[in-house]
């Protein structure tokens, strides 16, 4: 088989793997076992108490397109194969949100959760609630909690805030994001993300986008940023795509 195929990998490669698990981004090193047409088995130094399953994506070398893991029951050694693209998560809508947003300089892919901490501080995990009674009840702790960690930080005289927030129309999918900032970025910048979704209750994921694309937008002096999710995990991306399809549902009711 020739180097074009699997974006230039073969057997016996010694490849830079990078994925999700248990919400950190896993980086590690995998040994090219055998590549076929259809798929490439890999051996990864990592640990064999992990459990990665079927459909998994990874991250390989420099590859920009991901790779899905199609068997895992020899795991450490798994077979994967290459994404196509994925219409659900490239399906995009566009809609009022809040999003807090600040440029980073390096990532810890073992730790992305330290990073969002340390930016916009402690993580508050806001579940989905569908019972209307819950709802309510959650919504008012929420904002209660929210109020209180306002005061708190005008208490303690806190640091200037780490993030800037934006409320405007946002363009968003499972794989990226377009939003109004006001401020320029490069091509290739990392920019941690945290978005507000308004599903059956407000929830929040924390993301980490490599922009895109970066142009002045209006006489305002604001500027469009497109920037690509990377180490997104899975249950964040579903959850994007469920607010999409949420959204695209009301659109067409009204």
């Amino acid at each position: 088989m020739g180097r074009d195929a699997h974006h230039g990998i073969q057997t016996g490669d010694t490849l830079d793997v990078k994925f999700a698990y248990d919400d950190k981004a896993i980086r590690t090193t995998g040994y090219v076992k055998r590549c076929s047409d259809t798929s490439i088995v890999i051996t990864l130094d990592t640990d064999k108490k992990m459990t990665l399953p079927f459909g998994r994506h990874i991250y390989v070398s420099g590859s920009s397109p991901p790779y899905s893991i199609t068997d895992s029951k020899n795991f450490p050694e798994i077979e994967i194969k290459a994404l196509q693209e994925d219409k659900r998560s490239n399906t995009r809508v566009e809609d009022i949100l809040t999003i807090d947003y600040a440029k980073i300089s390096h990532i810890d892919h073992e730790n992305t959760r330290k990073i969002f901490k340390d930016i916009f501080g402690e993580l508050i995990q806001v579940p989905e609630i569908e019972d209307e009674n819950l709802k309510l009840l959650y919504e008012l702790q929420y904002r209660t909690s929210l109020q209180v960690n306002r005061i708190l930080d005008i208490l303690k005289n806190q640091e200037v805030k780490k993030y800037k927030t934006v409320e405007d129309r946002i363009n968003i999918s499972g794989s990226g994001i377009r939003f109004f900032a006001d401020q320029a970025f490069l091509l290739n910048d990392t920019v941690a993300l945290r978005i507000f979704l308004p599903l059956s209750s407000q929830v929040c994921v924390h993301l980490l986008g490599k922009v895109t694309s970066s142009a002045q937008s209006d006489a305002k002096g604001r500027y469009s940023i497109a920037a690509r999710f990377v180490d997104i995990p899975e249950n964040d991306r579903e959850t994007i795509i469920k607010y999409v399809f949420k959204r695209q549902r009301d659109l067409l009711r009204e």
